[in-house]
């Protein structure tokens, strides 16, 4: 900046009484303005563009504090500039400014300022008034911190109501996780299950005893295996319902038989909550064909239609109506858990899954068992969900 002075060298000094003290500026060949120091070197640039002439100086508005006149570099009009240098007015000319030998200034009472610039035969007034739409800045600066305030706290809001839902996921998670591990395996299975193994080693029967025993814990390790997850593969589930379903065959011998049905359409990869088909077979032996007298059956099918996984649970026992009469208080703990594990993953899925028990009665009225449907949208979230759990832990 001082070399870029220096090179153009002083044209213009001029003094302006500012509201602390008097200020001295120099406006150079290049018509940047620079205010000096008091040994006459250059503080800071404050303006440019400017013819290097010196200032006509005016009070317009009365506060002590000289407003400033320059000629245009391009010598097109006026630029009238406050003591800050900030927001200066631009006034253009219809003629050269060679043209223009006097500017004046008149201040009339309860009136405008007016500029008077005259040459030979004309005289160019214009008036200088405050801009009332200044102002209006000041209530749009205000209107944006408000704004601003607002986002930001509406930010802050959504970001703590996602923190308290992925807090509550979690929570609902390892309640769910728990309840499920306790239904994986009910007490009474359990004591069958050995009740059996005992009575197989009694009577010598090593080679049942051992099937039995072999089954059992690979149920068993299959439970503490998954105890961390509420959903996995059709495939994985599969392997636990038909392991569950042998034993109970051995535990209940002549009692009941199952067959499974899948379609090649459905893809055995695909993820489900967990229990889901153990829970609903498990549910179709206790109440449904064991109390009963005939020989039992248990049909698993599952299929898909696109948009759908078709999934039918149906057996052969004694109705509804006929179990609730053997019901116990306990009956029915199973679905419940499996009731809030759709519940939950509904909350979470545009696309639902639901689940329907159908009575089957022949033309007589005759109860002839139960049939579970249930249908899993393909798009419904599952894997999501359990890399959530996952990553909860």
């Amino acid at each position: 900046m001082i070399q870029s002075i220096n090179k153009h060298g002083y044209t213009s000094l001029f003094s302006l009484n500012a509201s602390k003290n008097d200020q001295i500026f120099m406006i150079d060949l290049a018509g940047e303005m620079y205010l000096m120091d008091l040994d006459l070197k250059p503080v800071k640039k404050t303006a440019s563009g400017l013819l290097p002439f010196a200032p006509f100086l005016f009070d317009e508005d009365s506060d002590g504090i000289d407003e400033m006149i320059f000629y245009k570099e391009d010598r097109t009009g006026f630029r009238i500039y406050r003591e800050n240098f900030r927001h200066p007015i631009n006034i253009d000319m219809p003629y050269s400014l060679c043209e223009y030998h006097k500017v004046s200034f008149r201040k009339r009472p309860g009136q405008n300022t007016q500029i008077a610039v005259s040459t030979k035969d004309k005289i160019l007034l214009y008036d200088y008034k405050t801009n009332n739409a200044y102002w209006i800045r000041y209530v749009f600066f205000g209107m944006a911190y408000l704004l601003s305030l607002v986002v930001i706290m509406l930010v802050q809001y959504f970001t703590r109501r996602r923190l308290q839902r992925r807090l509550s996921i979690e929570r609902q998670l390892s309640t769910l996780q728990m309840n499920t591990i306790i239904n994986q395996l009910d007490p009474h299975f359990t004591f069958n299950i050995l009740n059996s193994i005992g009575s197989s080693i009694l009577f010598q029967d090593k080679e049942k005893a051992y099937k039995l025993l072999l089954q059992f814990s690979s149920l068993i390790r299959d439970g503490l295996a998954n105890s961390e997850v509420i959903c996995r593969s059709l495939d994985d589930e599969l392997v636990t319902l038909t392991t569950y379903l042998d034993l109970q065959k051995l535990a209940y011998p002549g009692r009941f038989d199952y067959v499974l049905n899948i379609s090649d359409t459905v893809n055995r990869l695909i993820p489900i909550p967990k229990m889901l088909l153990q829970t609903h077979a498990e549910n179709a032996l206790k109440h449904g064909i064991l109390p009963g007298s005939r020989q039992g059956m248990i049909i698993i099918s599952i299929d898909s239609d696109g948009k759908n996984n078709l999934i039918s649970i149906e057996d052969n026992g004694i109705g509804r109506a006929a179990a609730a009469l053997f019901s116990k208080p306990s009956t029915g703990k199973g679905i419940r858990i499996f009731s809030q594990v759709i519940a939950f993953f509904n909350n979470l899925n545009t696309h639902k899954m639901s689940q329907e028990l159908v009575d089957l009665y022949d033309e007589e009225g005759n109860a002839l068992g139960t049939r579970v449907e249930i249908q899993v949208p393909v798009r419904y979230h599952l894997s999501v969900l359990t890399a959530k759990a996952k990553s909860a832990r």
